[in-house]
């Protein structure tokens, strides 16, 4: 066949995937395809993307609680946060965000955070007594008084508010009333190792070395793995001319902390003075004994019904001023 007789049939050829393209009924766009090294075509698989559905994640207070109980601080009040925002109403999770603020040293964060708490719950002793212990930070004593006072109205025995109202008056300068509210601390729990510790503090401040040397050996005696007590016992020894049982109390407090500072000056402030002229031998134990007999005559003559002896539940690091520990 001559090359002029096949050209129709090329030019038919050419136009046929126009008349497929013209004819189809379907509106669908063309599937996009490859074609292979053999001239092949094969259709290329399009994935379509499908939603992503996240289920929001719940915080409990066990979350919280454990941030907290690892001195996560920061991170304990934001899981409380979002917690307390799941439950509005729930006092606790403001007390919470309240203690691991003022854990953090943000007094002012602390103190909106318990006034949330007190409003939810007026009657929440934990959040009256630890919301006390800020505003004496603060400096708001009269407010820490009210508070104290309606913890007092709804548990007369409670030694920790007693033991709270002796800073305050000690920092408004009523010496006597803060020795008698420490006195009734006592009474209250006569295992109150704190009450003791501050009420040999605040004869120590006074030049009243003699007088704290009961309270305080008593203290050391309940707990003898204190630093701060055993620091401040020595401090009376060594003002009351014991050096050499003062040298003892020293060490001890170094033994219990050895990061303690003041302790290591007054050791090696007291070793200096071991040999010289000094008062002869002094009963710890005998002291101790003394001081629970004065506590337990002055609840005979005030009438005051003491209840159960039980451990304090002070357990955490010391404040300012009266080495008071935050609970």
């Amino acid at each position: 066949m001559s090359a002029a007789r096949r050209l129709p049939f090329v030019a038919l050829v050419a136009l046929a995937p126009l008349a497929v393209l013209a004819c189809g009924g379907d509106a669908k766009a063309p599937v996009r395809t490859t074609t292979s090294a053999a001239g092949a075509t094969t259709p290329v698989s399009r994935t379509v993307p499908q939603p992503v559905t996240t289920e929001p994640v719940v915080v409990t207070f066990a979350d919280g609680d454990s941030a907290y109980r690892a001195g996560r601080y920061e991170d304990a009040a934001r899981l409380f946060t979002a917690y307390g925002e799941r439950h509005p109403g729930n006092a606790g999770a403001s007390y919470m965000i309240g203690l691991a603020k003022w854990k953090a040293g943000d007094l002012t964060a602390a103190d909106s955070a318990f006034d949330r708490a007190l409003a939810l719950d007026p009657r929440h002793q934990k959040a009256l007594l630890n919301s006390s212990r800020v505003l004496i930070e603060l400096g708001r004593y009269d407010d820490a008084l009210d508070r104290l006072n309606t913890v007092l109205e709804l548990d007369s025995t409670s030694s920790v508010a007693r033991r709270l109202q002796g800073r305050v008056l000690e920092h408004q300068g009523d010496i006597d009333g803060a020795i008698d509210a420490y006195q009734q601390a006592l009474l209250a729990d006569e295992h109150d190792v704190w009450a003791m510790n501050n009420l040999g503090l605040i004869y120590i401040q006074q030049g009243r070395a003699e007088d704290a040397l009961p309270p305080l050996a008593r203290a050391v005696e309940l707990r003898s793995t204190s630093p701060v007590f055993q620091n401040n016992l020595g401090i009376a020894l060594e003002q009351t001319r014991h050096f050499a049982e003062a040298e003892s109390a020293f060490s001890a407090a170094l033994a219990a902390d050895s990061t303690y500072g003041k302790a290591a000056v007054s050791l090696a402030r007291v070793r200096e003075r071991v040999d010289s002229a000094g008062a002869g031998p002094v009963s710890l134990p005998e002291l101790s004994q003394s001081f629970q007999l004065e506590i337990r005559m002055l609840r005979d003559s005030t009438r005051i019904v003491s209840p159960a002896p039980e451990a304090t539940s002070d357990t955490s690091t010391a404040t300012p001023v009266a080495n008071e520990p935050q609970n």
